[in-house]
């Protein structure tokens, strides 16, 4: 059974965190000189959860993070520098005495520049996307199951676009990074720790 996020009753301590971020959203650029766009957006979720009798949950949910997101479009006649940046921090933690221990890390999607829809240079072009990430789930019990479970559902991308033409000399780059870390402990009962991934892309 894959594990699940802690919701509902029946917990004696619960802790959750979610969050969303972008630095830009749904731009439209056109310039007839030189630009210059940068942006820029980090995030950080944390949920910690402790008591001494009876079961403890966290949950810390990062649904995204951006820098440039949702269909932007950039036209620029002369030489352009674009940069988008994004970087999470999200971790959870849970522990009790006497019970279940369930610590649980999500991250849906984050990205430097993601669905660029169009980008017309007309001169010189650098662009770069760059998503850095980490992931952390803790749990621990004495008496009782414990769970530490840190994940990527969706994707990292670093640079995601289409429609990219530049008249001159070009560099775009994109760097995808994840440190995903996950622990579980208990002194009786079962514990289980898992960290993964879906997808990671550079461009």
């Amino acid at each position: 059974m894959a594990p699940t996020a802690p919701t509902g009753s029946g917990w004696e301590s619960l802790s959750t965190d979610s969050v969303q971020a972008a630095g830009l959203q749904s731009i439209t650029v056109d310039v007839d000189a030189d630009a210059t766009i940068q942006t820029e957006s980090n995030s950080s979720s944390s949920a910690s959860a402790d008591n001494v009798t009876g079961d403890s949950g966290a949950s810390s949910a990062t649904a995204f993070n951006s820098g440039l997101q949702a269909n932007s479009t950039i036209e620029v006649s002369a030489d352009a520098g674009i940069q988008g940046i994004a970087g999470t921090t999200a971790d959870s933690s849970a522990s009790t005495s006497n019970g279940a221990a369930n610590a649980y890390t999500s991250l849906t999607e984050s990205a430097g520049i993601q669905d660029l829809s169009s980008l017309n240079v007309g001169g010189v072009a650098s662009v770069a996307g760059q998503s850095l990430n980490t992931l952390s789930a803790d749990s621990e019990s004495v008496e009782g199951n414990s769970d530490g479970t840190s994940t990527l559902t969706g994707e990292i991308e670093g640079f995601e676009g289409t429609n990219t033409a530049v008249s001159s000399d070009a560099t775009l780059q994109g760097i995808a990074g994840l440190t995903n870390s996950a622990a579980a402990s208990t002194s009786s009962g079962d514990a289980e720790s898992l960290a993964n991934a879906a997808t990671l892309q550079g461009a």
